[in-house]
Order: structure tokens, then sequence, then C-alpha cells
């Protein structure tokens, strides 16, 4: 029997060793590409953009004096984008070496570290883009890198926790995400690059990549995977949406701030700066859920977010609409047209008024919808509480007590032992 396990372990141990010499491999390539592009990077940032609208942060001449006007040159801009493209692919690569030194024998932990690293190395930055712009000989390589980067990431949303494919017909759906995106990469000219589709249409095929993965995700939490899985799947869910919609965000009201319209606007600029900052929260997010550390903590962070994104969504919603109104009438009443002071000030204390019993109706709500379990045990808990303080039967507390250890815990098997009283203590017998 031993000779017969020996060569198939040998053959794992193998493979295992082959696995970690190419993602090493992959790694020095993806990191020595990004290293080249960052002069290439610098003098793309510090070279003012011909055409508008400008793409990767360029600057046009308008907005290079507003930022002068600011006192910040063009130099210390093209610096500053060089600083943030090193630094956050630095977090990326660090925390996929850390995943990779710690489970390098677990296939779906160096996937993931490899995911880390081609898309938080070679995808999401824009250094290496200026290197296959500026160096065509350079092009296919950095075109190859940023196109694994995509379908890696793409991938991984279908195999977390487990590296399997559950339900089957997600491997169908991953590649059929990837094929329309190989014109994007490698023939951008092409009528079928997806950027050259509507915008409709590309909305359309992001939402359905999304709620494919929404959906096998809901299916593997529920049917398929183990309770440590699930925390995991938690986290990753967790940081993934949080990201998301800290991208969409910046996407809609980037623009607000810095309107298109103005021919100074910073507003391109300002949502790149931004968007490697929630980015982050995608490898961090990732990191916690391999390494499996404290990971009921997840249950909290979810509750708190559920919690006060929605309270601070309905607070601005209600000042909004309050101070729409509020200057509304004062302008029926006054005649004055123009922001009044007053509405601001009396829907600030509106908002503020609400803060707090609408905390708790939501903190309410949320807790019986998405955690009901616990709910009904803290309710229970505190029915006991009252039980305690009033009732002096001894019968009827071990009931009580019973009754309450069933409906929290829901153990096996359940029994009370209580302690004989000695002839030495006074006191009513028990």
């Amino acid at each position: 029997m031993r000779d017969m396990l020996a060569p198939a372990t040998t053959g794992l141990r193998r493979g295992a060793a082959v696995a970690r010499g190419a993602w090493i491999a992959l790694t020095l390539l993806t990191v020595a590409v990004f290293a080249f592009s960052l002069p290439n990077y610098a003098t793309q940032m510090h070279t003012l953009c011909a055409t508008l609208p400008c793409v990767n942060g360029q600057l046009s001449a308008g907005q290079a004096q507003a930022l002068s006007a600011m006192g910040i040159s063009l130099a210390s801009y093209a610096a500053g984008f060089v600083a943030l493209n090193t630094i956050a692919s630095a977090c990326w690569l660090l925390i996929a070496m850390l995943l990779f030194w710690r489970g390098a024998s677990d296939r779906m932990a160096l996937f993931t570290a490899m995911t880390l690293v081609l898309f938080g190395v070679a995808r999401f930055p824009d250094a290496p883009a200026a290197l296959a712009a500026m160096h065509p000989m350079w092009w296919p390589l950095v075109m190859l890198l940023r196109y694994l980067g995509s379908a890696s990431l793409s991938f991984f949303c279908f195999l977390f926790p487990d590296g399997r494919f559950v339900p089957w017909w997600t491997r169908w759906v991953g590649f059929a995400w990837m094929v329309p995106q190989i014109p994007e990469f490698f023939f951008p000219a092409s009528p079928l690059n997806p950027e050259h589709y509507p915008p409709l249409l590309q909305a359309a095929g992001f939402l359905g990549f999304v709620l494919s993965v929404v959906v096998a995700q809901t299916y593997r939490y529920r049917r398929v995977s183990t309770h440590v899985q699930r925390q995991q799947t938690k986290w990753v869910v967790w940081g993934m949406a949080l990201a998301l919609t800290g991208f969409l965000a910046l996407t809609f009201l980037t623009p607000l701030v810095f309107p298109a319209t103005r021919p100074l606007s910073l507003s391109v600029p300002s949502f790149l700066a931004a968007s490697y900052g929630v980015m982050l929260l995608v490898p961090v997010t990732l990191a916690i859920a391999m390494l499996r550390h404290r990971l009921y903590d997840i249950d909290l962070l979810i509750n708190r977010t559920l919690v006060y994104g929605s309270l601070t969504s309905i607070l601005f919603a209600v000042y909004l609409v309050s101070v729409v109104s509020a200057q509304a009438l004062i302008r029926v009443v006054t005649g004055i047209h123009g922001e009044s002071p007053l509405a601001i000030v009396a829907s600030t204390l509106l908002a503020a008024a609400l803060f707090q019993p609408l905390r708790q109706r939501l903190q309410r709500f949320i807790d019986r919808r998405f955690y009901r379990r616990r709910y009904d045990a803290t309710r229970t808990l505190e029915r006991l509480a009252t039980t305690l303080r009033q009732e002096v039967d001894l019968q009827t507390l071990s009931d009580q007590l019973l009754q309450v250890v069933k409906e929290t815990m829901q153990p096996a098997h359940l029994s009370l032992w209580l302690h004989p009283r000695s002839p030495r203590e006074t006191g009513p017998p028990l």
C-alpha cells in the first residue's frame, strides 16, 4: 500500500512545486513590467493632453493652470500619481505575498495570490498602460498581463472559496464574460471592442455578470459551503460590495463636485485618486478571509454597515428634500429668491433630530430581517432577566432556564443539575 501511494504523493508534491514556481515567475515578470513602466507613466502624466477629454489622469492646459493656481506644479502632480500607483500596487503585492507565504500549499490561496498580483499590479494601475503606449514592443506583454488580471478576478468570483465552479454553469458564464474582452485588450480598433458598444448594452452586460455572481455565491452559500466558508464568503462579499459601491459613488458624485462643464474641471484626476483607496478593500478582505482570522467579527461589520449605510442615505435624502421644500416655502411667503440660511439650518436640525430614533428603528428592522435567530435569542434572554427579577419559585425558574437554553442554543440534549445544600449552610433548603 505504501508503494502504491508513493507515486501519487510525489506527483502532488511536484504539481504543487510547479504551481509555486509558476507563481513566483509570473510575479517577478509582473513586478518588472510595472517597475519599467513608472518612468514612462511619469512622463505621460507630466505631458499635457492635446485633445479632450483627457484619459488616465492626464491634464489639459486649463487644468494645469488650475493646479498651478492651487500651488501644485505639474511635476508634483505627476510625482503624486506615480507614488499613488506605486503605493497601491505595493499593497496588493504585499497581501499576495502574505497569502503565498501562509497558504502556498492550498490551490485556492495560490490562485487568490495570483489574482491579486495580476489585477493589483498589472490591470488596475494606469502605469503599465503608459509603457505599452510609449513602447509598442512592450504592448503584447502588457496587454496579456492586463487581460489575465481581468480574467483571474472574474473567475475568482465563481471559484471562491473552495476552488470549484458551483453551480456547474458558472464556468461557461466566466468564459462568456471574458471572450468579448479579447478585442478590448488586443484589438482595440475592432468594432467588436466592448468599448464601442452602446452604453446601454455595456451596462446590461456588466449587470448580467454581477447578477450571475450573486446567484452563484448565494447558491453556494446556502447549499454547499461549510460554516467557515460562509464566514469567508461574508468577508469577501462585504469587501467587494463596499469597493463596488464606493467606485460607483465616485463615478456619479465626482462630476457633481467637479462638473465637466467647468473648463478647469479636475473630476477625472480626483476620481482616479479616490478609486485607488476604495479598491484596496478588495485585497484586505480577501486576505482576512483566506487567512481565517477572527472571521466572526464580520457579522458585526455587516450589521453596522447596513444600519449606518441606510441611515446615511435616508438622512441625506431627508436633508435634500427638506432644504428644497423649505426654500420653496420661504420663496412663496417672502418672495425672496436664492438660498436661505434659515432653510439650511432647519433642515440640519431636522436631520439631527431624526438620527437617533431612525437609527434605533433601522437596527431593530435589520436585526429582525437579517439576524432573526440572534434577535430572537436576545429577546428571549431579556424575558429571562425579567423573570429572574420577579420569580421566586425554584421549579419555575428551572423550567424557564431550560426553555431559554433550548431556544437560544438548541442543544441536542439538555439537563439541569442543582448542587445539594450542605448541613452547614443556612437558609431555606433548595
